[in-house]
């Protein structure tokens, strides 16, 4: 089974160019929380640790076509236990921990999301991507979308600071998160979400052409959503994105298990919507996913551990359908959600999830 596992990080490192770990590193953990807005902001990770911040800066777009989204493929397997860091403030556990950052390196950790908030100032966003790095994953980084004025200057300034850590590999960028939620709600919502696509990510692709673009990053499955973007949307997007929330606390267990298989009927309804409307699909990320917060059924190790190995299962199912990478809320320490603890120890959850 160890060699097993050895093989599929080496595919997974040749299929999107994340890192599988070389050698035992030491097995303190990390704690879950991630982003539940279109803020963006970063973190702090100690300079003794810390490779030095490589000095690149991107310039106008080179002649080269961009890369395109790449083919899901048998590495989808493990990038669905992606994680969401929470980068509240400065004090996040992943950004200030190396003992976190070395445990989502231990155990493979593909994609790292990580919302990037206004509040935090430049060197504390390039510790918060460099830890992301020291964790041997990729980022997902959320930036601003339709909901702010003059979008392109502040999303340009951000991942300008992630293209001088990340100078190689793949970077992922959702833009703006939950949108259907405010500016870019109601029976227009879909119209204004994509039309600030297309006024704004034309211009960051230039800048950043390696950059892999996902829209429109609903709260929940919304396949007429998608589609009307997917449809009108210029560029197209790499991925399209949504949330999946099972079920909140006054919900029995019985409700929180069976709606698990739900989620093949919204990948389905949302492929043949997307089919539809371009004449093909387009690949998936389900960038959070959990149970409902403030349920007291996370302290329950039975149900949590048999619910969250139903929940991998059922997306690792949906691989073949579209669904490139999963991304549980949350890795650090939370309130509500956790897989490690600011002990950095594992949750019940965290001991069913990591592999």
């Amino acid at each position: 089974m160890a060699l097993g596992f050895l093989v599929c990080l080496a595919v997974l490192e040749l299929v999107v160019g994340v890192p599988a770990p070389r050698s035992p590193l030491i097995t303190r953990g990390c704690a879950p929380d991630a982003c539940r807005t279109a803020d963006i902001g970063a973190g702090a990770v100690p300079s003794s640790v810390s490779p030095p911040i490589a000095t690149r800066t991107p310039g106008p777009a080179p002649t080269q076509a961009p890369a395109s989204a790449p083919p899901v493929t048998p590495a989808s397997a493990l990038l669905i236990r992606s994680v969401n860091d929470s980068l509240f403030d400065s004090y996040d556990q992943l950004m200030n921990d190396p003992g976190t950052q070395a445990m989502l390196r231990k155990h493979g950790t593909p994609i790292v999301r990580i919302p990037i908030r206004d509040a935090l100032s430049d060197a504390e966003a390039l510790r918060a991507f460099t830890a992301v790095r020291n964790s041997g994953a990729a980022p997902l980084a959320i930036v601003h979308g339709a909901c702010v004025p003059d979008t392109y200057t502040v999303d340009s300034h951000w991942l300008g600071l992630l293209a001088r850590v990340f100078t190689s590999g793949p970077v992922y960028v959702e833009y703006g998160n939950e949108e259907d939620l405010s500016c870019a709600g109601g029976i227009r919502g879909a119209h204004v979400y994509t039309a600030s696509w297309n006024a704004v990510v034309p211009r960051l692709k230039a800048r950043f052409p390696n950059d892999r673009f996902i829209g429109p990053v609903n709260f929940e499955s919304n396949p007429a959503y998608v589609a009307t973007f997917v449809r009108d949307a210029r560029p197209q997007p790499d991925f399209i994105s949504w949330h999946e929330y099972v079920c909140h606390r006054s919900q029995p267990d019985s409700y929180c298990l069976e709606h698990i298989a739900r989620w093949t009927n919204h990948v389905d309804d949302t492929n043949a919507a997307v089919r539809a409307a371009v004449g093909h699909t387009v690949p998936i990320m389900i960038t959070e996913w959990n149970l409902g917060g403030t349920d007291p059924r996370y302290g329950d190790a039975a149900f949590i551990q048999a619910w969250t190995r139903a929940a991998l299962s059922q997306w690792a199912s949906l691989v073949g359908s579209g669904v490139y990478a999963a991304f549980l809320y949350s890795c650090e320490s939370h309130p509500d959600f956790e897989l490690i603890t600011s002990r950095n120890t594992l949750t019940a959850q965290g001991e069913s999830f990591f592999l």
